[in-house]
């Protein structure tokens, strides 16, 4: 029984740790979407009130 309930503890550790780390990487994704969409809007031209309206519709 000891081993039991010392196995669910380890799994729902490593589980939340887990999905931690997956959160943290879409952070980190969405982060970099948005600095590769500033490039392009750099890149293209494109006045600064139009980038302000994008970042206004997230």
């Amino acid at each position: 029984m000891k081993k039991v309930l010392s196995t669910v503890a380890v799994l729902s550790i490593f589980t939340f740790s887990f999905s931690q780390s997956l959160e943290e990487r879409v952070d980190q994704l969405e982060k970099k979407v948005k600095q590769l969409e500033e490039r392009i809007l750099q890149l293209e031209g494109k006045p600064l009130i139009q980038r302000k309206e994008k970042n206004q519709s997230y």
